[in-house]
């Protein structure tokens, strides 16, 4: 066969780009006695992708053994499953209140020369403080009503004393 004609076919091969009737035009080459010495090296690949070609599959191949058998995980209560939502929901919680943190660790500096504005800002500032302790404070009182509620259904236990 033509010494360049096999060479552009090898290149070509290496590369990807052969059609399937030039594969077999350089596997008959590599199939013939008549190989120059440049091509030798590759005559044993060529070859074996012959041989490995040929080969079949027995009937009996398998890719999963059939000994083996699946096992399967079964969340067997639905404490679990509970118990699973609670440690996703404090994650979340605890991540998002970190995240709030890290927003709030800024603060704008502003540097003030004159009195009236220094007074007016202060001001500002403990009337944003106040009222800000004024919802915790309310919140709290709400939250103590209701357990005061909660006490007059509970029975208390009487005392061994009296």
């Amino acid at each position: 066969m033509d010494y360049k004609k096999i060479q552009n076919l090898l290149e070509k091969y290496w590369e990807g780009n052969t059609s399937i009737q030039e594969e077999n035009i350089l596997q008959e080459y590599f199939e013939s006695n008549m190989i120059e010495k440049e091509h030798l090296p590759y005559q044993s690949f060529f070859l074996f992708r012959k041989k490995e070609r040929n080969k079949k599959i027995s009937s009996d191949f398998s890719i999963v053994p059939k000994h083996e058998t699946v096992k399967t995980i079964h969340i067997r209560s639905k404490k679990w499953l509970a118990a699973a939502c609670i440690i996703f929901i404090s994650g979340f919680f605890i991540w998002t209140q970190h995240n709030n943190t890290e927003k709030e660790k800024f603060a704008n500096v502003i540097e003030i020369n004159n009195k009236e504005d220094a007074y007016a800002i202060t001001l500002e500032t403990l009337r944003f403080v106040s009222t800000k302790l004024n919802k915790g404070t309310s919140k709290a009182a709400e939250k103590i009503d209701k357990v005061k509620t909660i006490n007059r259904f509970i029975k208390q236990p009487k005392d061994k004393n009296h």
